[in-house]
């Protein structure tokens, strides 16, 4: 559901929020889903290293671009939407939103694909053939789910970023769904 930007013509009264530091080489904790693959998949120029987790349309890989050796989030298609043309082109213009997007709040996107069939093929049924998927920054830091604030100054400066990330989207008619 895209939205008329709003808030573009009104000035923001208030200071700007200190910039989400971003980091080249970002730590990534193992997951739990780590163990369904032991080899990288290779998707040129990237490959992806283990599964981080699953949503309710996609699954979120660790990846790394090899050249540059650059961490990477890659969000590939499930198999359910992976050949439903409604949602792919749902999907591509989330891809497109996103990638309009410039904040230090919001992940920046690298690249946008469909998985090649060898690939599909060679992961034992983990990755689809022609499932869209996209590469994106991995987003530094703990998960939210698993973040305890330490005190009040530190939940209303996180707040603040989220929200200053929020209303940069709408500003420009991306609206948040998920």
């Amino acid at each position: 559901c895209l939205h008329p930007p709003i808030l573009a013509a009104m000035p923001d009264p208030r200071p700007a929020p200190t910039p989400i530091p971003r980091s080249p080489q970002v730590p990534v904790p193992p997951s739990p889903l780590a163990s369904c693959t032991r080899v990288p998949h290779q998707l040129p120029p990237f490959e992806l290293l283990a599964p981080l987790a699953r949503g309710g349309m996609a699954e979120v890989w660790q990846g790394r671009h090899v050249e540059l050796d650059l961490p990477v989030a890659v969000k590939v298609v499930d198999a359910k939407r992976a050949n439903d043309a409604e949602f792919q082109q749902l999907f591509a213009e989330e891809v497109r939103a996103v990638a309009s997007l410039d904040h230090p709040g919001i992940v920046w996107v690298h690249e946008y694909g469909r998985i090649p069939g060898p690939l599909g093929a060679s992961s034992g049924g983990l990755l689809v053939p022609g499932s869209p998927y996209l590469v994106m920054e991995l987003a530094s830091g703990p998960s939210l789910a698993r973040w305890t604030p330490p005190d009040w100054p530190a939940l209303r400066d996180l707040l603040q970023k989220l929200l200053a990330a929020l209303a940069h989207c709408h500003a420009r008619g991306v609206v948040h769904r998920d």
